[in-house]
């Protein structure tokens, strides 16, 4: 009697233990996460413009990046594979001189969840020398 209430005690923990380990093995395979480096912002005293990299450190491939920059917002639709880099380039920050401004970047997975992150920069000036 006692023998069989141990293995029923024991095939009901094993079947549990399966069970909770299987309903999260989906959660852990589908890790979000980016990182923006290399930022680059310049004015060249007619507009500010700049470059980026954006690393997608998920699983799940970004296929959409917003950043938003003293209420302007640029977006784009891009694909970024999952461990990839891409470089991004931005025409108009839309922000006059030398200046510091938050980045905001709002990044969209292939499944529609987002993560935002801000980062802070600075705008130098592009100076030219002539001859």
């Amino acid at each position: 009697m006692s023998l069989m209430v141990i293995i029923l005690v024991g095939l009901a923990s094993t079947t549990i233990l399966i069970t909770y380990y299987f309903s999260w093995f989906p959660h852990l395979a589908e890790h979000y996460g980016f990182e923006v480096y290399d930022i680059e912002l310049k004015w060249n005293g007619v507009k500010s413009y700049g470059f980026f990299k954006l690393w997608n450190t998920g699983r799940v491939d970004i296929v959409r990046v917003k950043l938003i920059i003293n209420g302007n917002v640029i977006s784009w639709d891009r694909v970024v594979k999952k461990g990839f880099v891409a470089q991004f380039y931005i025409e108009d920050l839309g922000v006059k001189g030398v200046c510091r401004v938050d980045l905001e970047f709002e990044v969209t997975f292939a499944n529609n969840k987002s993560l935002v992150k801000v980062y802070r920069s600075r705008v130098v000036a592009d100076i030219i020398e002539s001859p």
